[in-house]
């Protein structure tokens, strides 16, 4: 199997309106994927998707989740193979850089270390909302 995770025209609609429509998608071992975008751009509902919580409308596309079909046959199996973990609104009522700091200043960093740990992360993910309070961020 070369690929964990394989979405092709894969479509989701509630009441009359797509909130999912993506036209491709691998996720490959080793790799990381970050959902980044507005509210209410589908992030959540894709990430219930793939973790087969959810299914997306009948008809469209192409799903493939551990090089298989998910479907009422193996749908238990694959579930036990694969987690998703929900945000919470926010961490604690702080701004988006200081939630990435604080299990470092947990640890008994210094500062200059926390803070090029917190710069290598927003770099990495292309974070540029640092200074905005974490509970306005999806």
């Amino acid at each position: 199997m070369s690929e964990l995770l394989t979405l092709e025209s894969v479509q989701k609609t509630y009441r009359g309106e797509r909130v999912v429509d993506v036209d491709e998608l691998r996720l490959s071992p080793g790799e990381v994927l970050a959902l980044t975008g507005p509210n209410a751009a589908g992030k959540s509902t894709l990430l219930r998707i793939m973790g087969l919580l959810e299914e997306p409308d009948a008809g469209f596309g192409r799903f493939r989740i551990l090089g298989e079909k998910p479907g009422r046959p193996n749908r238990t199996a694959l579930r036990r193979r694969v987690a998703v973990v929900f945000q919470t609104p926010y961490m604690f009522q702080r701004s988006a850089g200081e939630n990435i700091a604080l299990p470092l200043r947990w640890r008994r960093l210094t500062r200059p270390d926390i803070d090029a740990r917190v710069s290598t992360v927003a770099d990495d993910l292309g974070i540029d909302y640092l200074q905005e309070p974490a509970g306005t961020l999806s």
